[in-house]
């Protein structure tokens, strides 16, 4: 079972499929969806969404949901033109 991410902006709507994990910040601390995750909802800060280890984009903050396994997010801002070293992240996702 794999996962799919959802994105709801005012520009435009975006969809991702066979996502095997998601990295987030929520409010809740650092969050790692993965495929059977419990349904949540939840408040996204501002930062970048990492997905697959090595896809990743930029959100404002935003609302999301998980749930059967798709993961929605209701934002104001999305961007891809930016550049990050993702190994300077801190993930825990492995």
């Amino acid at each position: 079972m794999m996962l799919s991410l959802n994105i709801f902006s005012f520009e435009n709507n975006l969809s991702f499929y066979n996502i095997l994990k998601i990295y987030v910040m929520s409010f809740y601390g650092e969050l790692c969806i993965y495929p059977n995750h419990s349904p949540l909802l939840g408040y996204i800060k501002s930062g970048i969404v990492l997905y697959n280890d090595k896809k990743q984009f930029f959100i404002s903050q935003s609302f999301f949901e998980i749930k059967n396994n798709i993961v929605t997010v209701f934002s104001d801002v999305i961007d891809y033109d930016f550049s990050i070293n993702i190994f300077s992240i801190k993930i825990f996702c492995k």
